[in-house]
């Protein structure tokens, strides 16, 4: 008798002892970095008679939410093009699932009378979905057009680049 009270005792003081120390730890699973997704294209060049044109579609096929994004063209140092009136070449949308938003300009406007080629980068800025494990909605892609056919030259789909982090990781800390 005295044997089992004593395994009872035993048994009872580890599972308070085990207790005590779940309730002072906390494990919680691994907050993920914010995502910032961007679609990313290279350094691109483009000559008189041709339009540049980024194109951005919200390939979801239905809500939640729409696309935020920027859509702009930069030169080497970063910065946004400017049109000769001091307009940037850029443009903000929120698209709707299923729907698509271009930006364009024409490179001669922007080149001097001595340049044959203008170098730019397009760039696609995407605000972070709310659910982050959500994939971004925005896909980006490039043409140059022929200016006096109409014709696709080229067309360039662009990347999605997302930073994240392992979201399956948990963390236990003390307290």
């Amino acid at each position: 008798m005295k044997t089992k009270r004593y395994v009872v005792g035993l048994a009872m003081m580890g599972t308070l002892g085990l207790a005590a120390a779940l309730v002072g730890s906390r494990v919680r699973a691994q907050s993920p970095p914010p995502i910032v997704a961007t679609g990313q294209f290279g350094v691109m060049g483009a000559i008189r008679g041709e339009i540049v044109r980024l194109s951005v579609s919200n390939i979801n096929l239905a809500p939640p939410d729409p696309c935020h994004a920027t859509l702009e063209f930069v030169d080497l140092n970063g910065d946004v093009l400017m049109l000769a009136n001091g307009t940037p070449v850029r443009r903000k949308v929120e698209l709707e699932a299923g729907h698509s938003a271009i930006l364009q300009f024409l490179p001669a406007a922007l080149l001097q009378p001595d340049q044959t080629r203008l170098n730019f980068r397009p760039v696609l800025l995407v605000e972070v979905p709310p659910d982050p494990n959500l994939p971004p909605p925005c896909v980006p892609s490039l043409e140059f057009i022929n200016g006096t056919t109409g014709q696709t030259r080229l067309a360039v789909p662009g990347a999605i680049r997302t930073y994240s982090g392992n979201h399956n990781e948990t963390l236990v800390e003390d307290r």
